[in-house]
């Protein structure tokens, strides 16, 4: 996730600042694609965090939160409330409380800078 990341936020520093980056095209395809893997993941809501393995529940949580940074930069508020309120429902469930409650911090931050 952290060269995922890294690739995003290069993408996102080149166009503050003007110049087109070398990794322009890779860096918008990443995020892209893990837009659009999170938005699958979350559309389901209640209904598809209640059906999901503790511990798959848990491995989704971890994953939203160690994207954290490529969320802030490249989904618009209504996709984060969208994951912010998968990662509630996954704190009800005792095996994903603690990476789901990790999770919702890492997006709140990363959404708030």
């Amino acid at each position: 996730s952290r060269e995922a990341c890294a690739r995003v936020k290069s993408v996102s520093n080149a166009v503050r600042g003007g110049r087109d980056s070398p990794v322009s095209g890779d860096g918008t395809a990443t995020a892209s694609g893990l837009t659009q893997l999170a938005g699958m993941i979350c559309a389901g809501g209640a209904q598809s965090a209640s059906g999901r393995h503790p511990l798959v529940l848990s491995g989704v949580a971890s994953f939203l939160g160690g994207y954290s940074a490529i969320w802030a930069l490249s989904c618009p508020p209504p996709s984060i409330l969208q994951i912010l309120s998968y990662l509630s429902l996954a704190i009800a469930v005792p095996a994903a409380m603690e990476a789901a409650g990790k999770s919702v911090r890492s997006v709140a931050i990363a959404s708030a800078s």
